[in-house]
């Protein structure tokens, strides 16, 4: 029976090194830090001092101990393998991105609505005679008494020579 062989990689701390407290010999104390520990630690100091009048009276020192267990529960907290400030990060690019994307750097957007404006004329052709012109393959002549109708027109030589032969084969 073989052995069952494991190993180890560190690329973790070499990619993301990124903790705060660590100033050549000394050290923060109960550091080091993470972003996202500062982050929580920072706003909720701020948080309990401006908030102390309403929460010392009945709970004690219950909120700052809350807060303290707080930091120390995100040393190593990891949203989707990513750092918590990361991932609000990218949240935040997320939201901000346009919805049709980008082409050329700039926001890709639906072009704007335009109306297709366009006519036509009614002409009456009575006693008149239209022609579409010396290249044309057909003009309309208005027949008295019949309506309108098409006479074709020969173009090319070999349609004037069917044309001339009075449509016979």
């Amino acid at each position: 029976m073989s052995k069952v062989r494991t190993s180890s990689t560190y690329t973790f701390a070499r990619r993301f090194p990124t903790v705060i407290g660590r100033l050549g010999d000394w050290h923060v104390p109960f550091g080091p830090f993470t972003p996202a520990q500062l982050i929580v630690l920072a706003l909720g100091t701020l948080a309990l001092v401006y908030t102390a009048s309403w929460w010392w009276a009945v709970l004690g020192p219950v909120p700052p101990l809350a807060l303290g267990f707080a930091v120390w529960a995100l040393r190593g907290a990891k949203i989707a393998g990513r750092d918590p400030v990361m991932a609000g990060l990218g949240l935040v690019v997320g939201a901000l991105r346009p919805v049709g994307g980008r082409v050329g750097g700039r926001a890709a957007r639906d072009r704007c609505s335009s109306p297709v404006l366009g006519g036509f004329v009614v002409q009456d052709l009575v006693g008149e005679q239209v022609s579409s012109g010396p290249r044309g393959r057909g003009s309309v002549a208005r027949v008295p008494g019949g309506g309108v109708q098409a006479v074709p027109v020969p173009v090319t030589e070999l349609e004037r020579l069917v044309a001339g032969l009075g449509g016979r084969r």
